[in-house]
């Protein structure tokens, strides 16, 4: 039976996706929440939690030596091969950036170095909007619909 790669990847800039697996803190837990669950209607908000090992600041926002394109908003996913195939495990973007001196500050912790990210699936923007209530159409193409929306 083949094992699976994780790759662990971030669109640092547009439509180009980036490798950042090496820099995948393996020792602190990745957490993947799905937004929905068997039997429910509506989706929630799917998210990934996960850590980087940070020791030069290229994943600390405003640092001198910030990767270029790390930012809030980035898209990020986690994909597994077997060798043969790739699938997408978790996509979404980046909302939340939390460095190792902002974890320090706040419960008096040595530094470690690392950089915990926090992603949400594209459910979180329908959950920013606010939708008023929505015309009856009848014999409405779906892309008639989507336009509408």
């Amino acid at each position: 039976m083949p094992r699976a790669t994780y790759l662990l990847e971030m669109e640092l800039s547009y439509n180009t996706w980036t490798d950042a697996s090496a820099d995948w803190q393996v020792s602190e837990s990745l957490r993947i929440e799905r937004g929905i669950v068997p039997g429910e209607r509506i989706a929630q908000i799917g998210r990934m939690t996960f850590a980087l090992h940070n020791p030069d600041g290229r994943y600390t926002p405003d640092h001198t030596n910030i990767r270029a394109g790390f930012e809030a908003g980035i898209g990020v996913r986690l994909r597994a091969s077997d060798g043969i195939d790739t699938r997408t495990l978790f996509y979404g973007r980046l909302v939340r950036i939390e460095t190792d001196e902002d974890v320090g500050a706040r419960r008096a912790l040595p530094l470690q170095a690392v950089t915990r990210l926090v992603v949400e699936d594209d459910i979180a923007a329908t959950h920013r909007v606010r939708l008023d209530a929505f015309p009856l159409l009848l014999d409405a193409t779906p892309g008639e619909v989507a336009n509408r929306l």
